[in-house]
């Protein structure tokens, strides 16, 4: 996103979007968020979370495994 100046319209430039006008939120307009930037970044938020999130479900699955394990043995007081 670029600026002319902070009196001036705001022009946002991506070389697979045209450029599109819009006015501060200040003034009023609204934000214009630029498709293929935010698809890069929920791509590159996934690449990060998801690992762990699956990582953390096979520990959450292995804990309640052998909890039950545990108390059907009887090592786990009721």
């Amino acid at each position: 996103m670029t600026r002319k100046d902070s009196r001036s319209k705001p022009v946002v430039s991506s070389p697979d979007v045209e450029e599109y006008e819009f006015e501060s939120p200040a003034d009023g307009g609204d934000f214009y968020v630029d498709p293929v930037a935010e698809k890069k970044l929920i791509r590159k938020l996934d690449w990060k979370l998801i690992p762990w999130l699956c990582l953390l479900y096979l520990i959450s699955f292995l804990d309640r495994t052998n909890i039950g394990n545990a108390k059907i043995q009887g090592l786990i007081w009721p």
